[in-house]
């Protein structure tokens, strides 16, 4: 008959072998991976997967920045699954001076968009002012042609009357002239006839003789006088 086994539990110690101290390297890496826990192989197996299933357009769209970033995520996580915190410790900080690194790229490219639309409205303002200052140019042009076309019209108008004006004035200067010396031959004739009075007067009691001699000097001395000033 076979031997039935003992129900009893043994009471001989296992025996415990050295223990591995909490700090010492090899405690923080396990000998066997965990339950549960994918290994290195299935883990890149599962990634070449994932690569597999993306679409062909979807890997070319990833930049290299992204595809790193991705990389050291699945980093970070396999290093949680394996209890290796430091490497997700130093992914973590890795991925958040790429973060902090990207928004600082942001800002920067943020700033320089802004300096640019700056530039470009100083640009326009300067560009609208020429285009302003070009009109003006044009519209003080344009007013100082039609004052020096108003100006000639006028002067062409204005030369005919002056000349009519000074005809006139040297028309009249003439016959003034030409009254005043009416006037003063009028008043020689008249002086030479009151002389002649009286002499006429004066000679009544003397010589006839004398009297037609006196007479004919004063008729031949008045005809000379009218002679010189004609």
């Amino acid at each position: 008959m076979t031997p039935v086994a003992s129900q009893e539990p043994s009471r001989t110690a296992t025996p415990v072998g050295e223990t591995t101290p909490l700090r010492s390297p090899t405690y923080s890496i396990p000998s066997t991976p965990r339950r549960g826990a994918p290994t290195s192989t299935s883990l890149n197996r599962n990634i070449d997967d994932e690569s597999q299933h993306c679409p062909e357009n979807g890997r070319k769209a990833l930049s290299e920045k992204e595809t790193n970033l991705k990389t050291r995520r699945q980093i970070v996580a396999l290093g949680v699954q394996l209890g290796k915190m430091n490497i997700a410790s130093w992914e973590s900080k890795d991925e958040k001076e790429d973060i902090t690194s990207s928004g600082d790229t942001t800002s920067m490219e943020e700033l320089e968009r802004i300096e640019y639309e700056k530039r470009a409205a100083a640009w326009e303002e300067a560009e609208k002012y020429k285009r302003e200052e070009i009109k003006i140019q044009a519209w003080e042009s344009r007013q100082r042609a039609k004052l020096e076309a108003e100006m000639r019209r006028i002067k062409e108008k204005v030369d005919p009357m002056r000349i009519q004006a000074q005809a006139k004035m040297v028309k009249k200067i003439a016959m003034a002239t030409q009254d005043q010396k009416k006037s003063e031959q009028q008043l020689k004739l008249e002086r030479i006839e009151m002389q002649k009075e009286q002499l006429l007067k004066q000679n009544t009691f003397e010589k006839p003789e004398e009297c037609h001699c006196l007479l004919t000097c004063v008729v031949v001395g008045c005809h000379n006088n009218r002679v010189d000033n004609q």
